[in-house]
């Protein structure tokens, strides 16, 4: 996408954010007749026709409109669009006969997928509590509070939660993973940031020590994909780009080690020198010793790097975050986005995924939040 040279990076993705993201998915993002989100708009932002809709999408498009909201107070749709978005979060996605949510349900409401999914779990927690915020109304922490309580029923025999369970909760389908546990961490640091409630914060300490026991190697600066001791682990740098971020932002920022030579704080160094490609981009996975395992790039993980970068620079005013940030966004401009949109994922000079899914305006939110924390 063709930017103005005397206009700083930052600035242009802020700009793209206001013209292109938001008006997106503001005038085409949501069925008109029945209020669901569409989990994908195509090159001419028309939907990409799935036959279900995912709870996960729902709720990150809850938390992005509820932030659009905040951004662009003036225009009442914003508000409209995360009512309706949180209003099928508790009401057409629940599983009110064993509790969590359905993984996805079908045009008509009924289930698609009925396993039950601690990544859908933590991001439904995490728009209900960001909607609690936008709406003052304690309803919703209560209903976050509740979905809180919830995470018991994913407790692993061996530790920490199954990342997939049965519909009923009676079998675990995929073992404990670093991603979706990362997102609970996310979701209760974010509840508590509305609640400042301490059952809240103990919860996140719990979330956090299963985190460093099952998913990190402190002496590599390593945060791994699998439980350690797996077979074929990998490292992927947008996650440690991510981790930097959430930790930072939590009020557990200190013990995680984000000062620099802390734990979390070398973590980032290390995704920074090793986990990044010549021309700035940021390969999906590596092996552990930082050797390209996946060479593909997705937009997510490009913002996360961008984020991390400025939140680093922001905490510690180390120039040298600054120019990495900067390089970031001068890719993330060059590689992925466009006057209509963006790539979602491409490779080598090609695009692999040029449609635009419902679960990417998350990613750019909290990424142009965190860079413009003055419009938080």
């Amino acid at each position: 996408m063709p930017f103005s040279a005397s206009s700083p990076p930052s600035a242009a993705f802020a700009t793209w954010v206001d013209n292109v993201l938001m008006p997106m998915w503001r005038d085409q993002g949501v069925d008109a007749r029945t209020g669901f989100a569409f989990e994908a708009l195509d090159r001419q932002r028309q939907p990409v026709v799935s036959g279900f809709h995912r709870t996960m999408v729902a709720a990150r498009l809850g938390y992005f409109y509820a932030r659009c909201a905040a951004r662009q107070p003036q225009d009442p749709r914003w508000r409209e669009l995360a009512a309706t978005q949180i209003g099928l979060l508790d009401g057409a996605f629940r599983d009110t006969k064993h509790g969590s949510w359905h993984y996805s349900i079908k045009p008509d409401g009924t289930p698609h997928d009925a396993a039950k999914d601690l990544y859908t779990h933590a991001f439904a927690i995490f728009a209900l509590a960001e909607y609690a915020g936008l709406t003052g109304d304690d309803r919703w922490l209560a209903k976050a509070d509740e979905a809180l309580t919830g995470l018991d029923k994913f407790a692993a025999p061996q530790g920490g939660w199954w990342a997939r369970m049965s519909s009923d909760f009676q079998t675990g389908i995929d073992a404990p993973a670093q991603n979706p546990l990362m997102h609970c961490f996310e979701a209760v640091s974010h509840l508590h940031r509305h609640s400042a409630a301490p059952a809240h914060l103990a919860r996140l300490k719990d979330i956090a020590q299963v985190m460093q026991q099952q998913f990190v190697v402190p002496e590599r600066d390593r945060l791994l994909e699998l439980p350690l001791g797996t077979p074929d682990n990998r490292v992927e740098p947008g996650h440690q780009f991510e981790w930097f971020s959430l930790a930072a932002a939590s009020p557990l920022a200190e013990p995680l080690g984000v000062a620099p030579g802390g734990l979390v704080y070398r973590m980032l160094q290390r995704a920074l020198y090793e986990g990044l490609t010549q021309d700035n981009l940021v390969p999906l996975a590596c092996t552990p010793d930082y050797a390209i395992k996946d060479p593909v790039h997705r937009v997510w993980t490009q913002l996360e790097f961008i984020r991390a970068a400025h939140t680093a620079y922001r905490l510690h005013g180390d120039a040298s975050f600054a120019e990495a940030r900067d390089r970031g966004l001068a890719a993330l401009e060059t590689h992925f986005l466009q006057a209509d949109g963006w790539f979602e994922v491409i490779h080598a000079g090609r695009v692999l995924r040029a449609e635009q899914p419902g679960s990417s305006p998350y990613h750019f939110m909290t990424c142009v939040d965190d860079l413009y924390p003055a419009l938080r």
